[in-house]
C-alpha cells in the first residue's frame, strides 16, 4: 500500500496513492504530485489519531504521509516550507523492525 501519514496546532500532510494511474499530474486540484502519490496540507489542529482519521476521510486510500526516501523528504520539505508560519506537521510513522 502507499506511504502515508498530540494536540498540536499545525498541518496534516496527507498522501494519496496513484497506483494504476499513468498520468503524471492526476492529483486533485491543490494537491502536490510526487512519485505516483498525491500530497496535501490541511490546516487543522488535531492529535495523531484524529489526524489519521481526518486523512482517511478525504479520499479512499489517504493516510498521513510517511517519508521513506531522501528525495521524497526534500520534495515534501519544499512543499511544507510554504506553510512555515505553522509550527508542526503530522506525518505517519513506521517501525522498520515490525
Amino acid at each position: 500500500m502507499g506511504r502515508f501519514a498530540f494536540m498540536l496546532l499545525g498541518l496534516l500532510l496527507v498522501a494519496l496513492p496513484l497506483s494504476g494511474i499513468e498520468a503524471p499530474n492526476f492529483c486533485p486540484s491543490g494537491w502536490l504530485t510526487y512519485n505516483n502519490y498525491c500530497y496535501k496540507i490541511f490546516l487543522k489542529a488535531k492529535n495523531w489519531t484524529q489526524a489519521e482519521t481526518f486523512c482517511r476521510a478525504q479520499k479512499t486510500g489517504c493516510h498521513l504521509a510517511s517519508i521513506h526516501a531522501l528525495e521524497e523528504s526534500r520534495q515534501l520539505a519544499k512543499y511544507v516550507s510554504g506553510f512555515l508560519s505553522y509550527r508542526n506537521v503530522w506525518i505517519g510513522l513506521k517501525d522498520p523492525k515490525k
